[in-house]
């Protein structure tokens, strides 16, 4: 089964026409019954709310985005030129690392963790009786809930008013050399090509 919220581009007919040519026009998760028909939600999925759609919207994009932002960090200490070093530079260069932090974020726990909670949020909207469930409405952004629940942030909230959610992004192996340089304090070494580093122990050896 497929399925996205109330997403308009999902529901035009020549997105409805392609996957139906693909096989889903039977498989996706939609609403049913008599509660909306004769509107333009018959047959689909109503709202965009992100709690409607898990695996990305709910969670997953975030985490998807603070492993970028992270990643590129950490990577910057490469040399520019580097084939781990990741960047937001240049359209080739976004390319590239979306594509390798796509492989460690959101991680399979984060995914399970997010699609393990739709029954729970399905059973807190009938019973709602299909209205916006309050507390599991949730934004980033300057319409974020405020962390009391009281309303919605003025601003963006700051990193510091979520501590107790905060939590560690993946780490992609290309960025684990420079990492462990950051965290040992030292100042990090530019690594040699792999001729001049096989011509050095090549050396080494013949002397020993």
């Amino acid at each position: 089964m497929i399925f996205h919220d109330g997403l308009m581009a999902w529901w035009e007919k020549g997105s409805q026409d392609l996957m139906a040519k693909l096989g889903f026009r039977d498989r996706q998760l939609r609403g049913l019954g008599s509660t909306n028909k004769g509107t333009r939600y018959e047959g689909k999925l109503p709202g965009d709310s992100p709690e409607v759609c898990r695996g990305l919207d709910a969670h997953g994009f975030a985490d998807f985005e603070r492993a970028v932002t992270y990643n590129c960090a950490v990577s910057s200490a490469y040399p520019v030129g580097d084939e781990r070093r990741m960047s937001m530079g240049t359209p080739p260069a976004v390319s590239k690392t979306l594509i390798k932090c796509w492989t460690i974020a959101p991680t399979s726990e984060r995914i399970v963790e997010d699609i393990s909670a739709f029954p729970r949020v399905l059973g807190k909207i009938v019973a709602a009786e299909g209205c916006v469930v309050k507390d599991e409405f949730l934004r980033s952004g300057r319409r974020e809930r405020r962390a009391d629940g009281k309303g919605f942030c003025k601003n963006k909230p700051r990193a510091s008013q979520r501590k107790a959610t905060l939590k560690a992004a993946p780490l992609h192996p290309d960025c684990q050399e420079a990492y462990d340089a950051f965290v040992k304090g030292a100042k990090f070494n530019v690594v040699e090509s792999d001729a001049e580093s096989s011509s050095e122990e090549e050396e080494e050896e013949e002397e020993e």
